[in-house]
């Protein structure tokens, strides 16, 4: 839903994309910021290519998932795409501001760290933009289960969700609660070894009686198990409370053992963290959706007539390390600043040859 299914070595739109909530001349800063970093980066000999950049702090991370992905053979486009993610960014100049914005190829998967940032920050900005004005009152309710040792990350996933539609299906809640939106966490107690699940939710309801609800949730479990409700004073706190469980989707404690790690991954197929339920049920982001809304986005903010594509980031990179004055200059002009020059220069021919630079020039003016 966040990459896109065209292979990277192929993959070169005619326009850049510009997010609905920026304005060209914010996004052009942000991006200018990005290349800054990446110069800084590179000629600090940090970073040879962007997708180096931009897996900076997730290498470890990276590193682990790619080698529990090697052994799912059903998973290995997963793990090529996840291979490619951030290869190619393409430059674009802005015609009519001269502004210069870039895009990468993302690979979109669930489990690639910096896409599941991009995700975060899209599911975050969709939920406060599609939850309703509350009728009743918005609470935080986190439900737990105990843990049992020995159970799958699988198991405890499933085990948890059967419990929580067994609550909204007590009378009680019926009559106190409106609607919501649940994220579920699974965490992993590395000394003893087992997985304990939560459900975080958001409601709009009626303040409810801790007392029949905490009977009801040990009820369904058959022993005590943990919950917590609280009031929310304030609805800017939606945002910050669902993206401390969305921004995890596995146990980071799990990341260090492969065999745990793949067998996480397998369980979590086909698996949604995010569910709306009662009567803010529709309002989830659905693919078609979410397709839909990005061909708006950008029929109504990119005119193709007033961009023009300048070059693949990594290549002029290359280039202006050996030598080249021209994508020297276009670096510059973008906000990547000066290259560390390679001691291995390489001649460019002359422009009676047709030289290669000439396919990521704009046009003059």
């Amino acid at each position: 839903m966040y990459g896109t299914s065209e292979p990277p070595s192929s993959w070169l739109p005619a326009t850049p994309r510009i997010p609905h909530h920026k304005t060209l001349l914010e996004y052009a800063r942000l991006c200018r910021q990005t290349l800054a970093e990446f110069g800084q980066a590179h000629r600090a000999g940090d970073a040879a290519t962007f997708q180096d950049w931009q897996f900076r702090r997730d290498k470890p991370q990276r590193a682990a998932i790619l080698a529990a992905l090697d052994g799912i053979p059903q998973l290995a486009n997963a793990r090529q795409r996840l291979l490619a993610c951030g290869s190619k960014v393409h430059l674009y100049k802005h015609l009519p501001s001269g502004l210069h914005v870039i895009r990468r190829w993302r690979c979109g998967e669930r489990w690639c760290p910096c896409c599941a940032r991009a995700q975060l920050r899209r599911q975050r900005t969709y939920i406060l933009s599609k939850i309703p004005t509350p009728q009743r009152g918005l609470s935080f309710l986190t439900l737990t289960h105990r843990a049992h040792p020995g159970e799958s990350i699988g198991t405890a996933f499933s085990r948890i969700h059967k419990a929580f539609r067994k609550l909204r299906l007590a009378p009680f809640w019926k009559q106190a609660v409106l609607g919501g939106v649940a994220v579920t966490e699974v965490t992993y107690n590395a000394e003893e070894h087992w997985y304990n699940a939560h459900v975080h939710c958001v409601l709009d309801t009626t303040w409810m009686d801790l007392t029949d609800l905490q009977a009801a949730w040990t009820a369904i479990h058959g022993e005590w198990s943990n919950l917590h409700l609280e009031a929310c004073a304030d609805n800017n706190r939606i945002s910050h409370y669902l993206s401390k469980y969305l921004a995890k989707p596995l146990p980071p404690e799990i990341y260090a053992d492969p065999d745990r790690l793949r067998s996480a991954i397998l369980s979590y197929r086909g698996r949604h963290t995010l569910a709306f339920f009662g009567g803010w049920h529709g309002l989830a982001l659905t693919k078609q959706a979410d397709a839909e809304s990005k061909r708006q986005l950008d029929a109504a903010q990119i005119d193709p007539k007033e961009w023009c594509w300048v070059g693949e980031l990594n290549t002029l990179v290359q280039e202006a390390t050996q030598g080249d004055p021209q994508a020297q200059a276009t670096l510059l002009a973008a906000g990547f600043g000066a290259v560390q020059l390679s001691l291995v220069q390489v001649s460019h021919p002359s422009p009676q040859r047709a030289p290669p630079r000439q396919l990521y020039l704009c046009p003059a003016a």
